[in-house]
């Protein structure tokens, strides 16, 4: 199994969101990025750095449009 870091998840993550809620202009597509994170922020919580914070991303709840920035 490849292990990928903290740092290159948060990457992707951040990536994510900005496709979510500044890309996609589809509502579906929106809900597959939003899966995708939560995804992601799992798997950081099972895998945590300590050296690396976990993105204010992974507070995203699935039935949201919005995110507070």
């Amino acid at each position: 199994m490849y292990n990928i870091s903290s740092t290159d998840v948060n990457r992707i993550i951040v990536a994510c969101k900005h496709y979510a809620y500044d890309v996609t202009g589809s509502e579906w597509m929106h809900d597959e990025y939003v899966e995708i994170i939560q995804k992601l922020c799992t798997y950081l919580d099972q895998n945590y750095d300590d050296s690396v914070e976990s993105p204010s991303e992974c507070s995203i709840r699935r039935d949201t449009r919005t995110l507070n920035t």
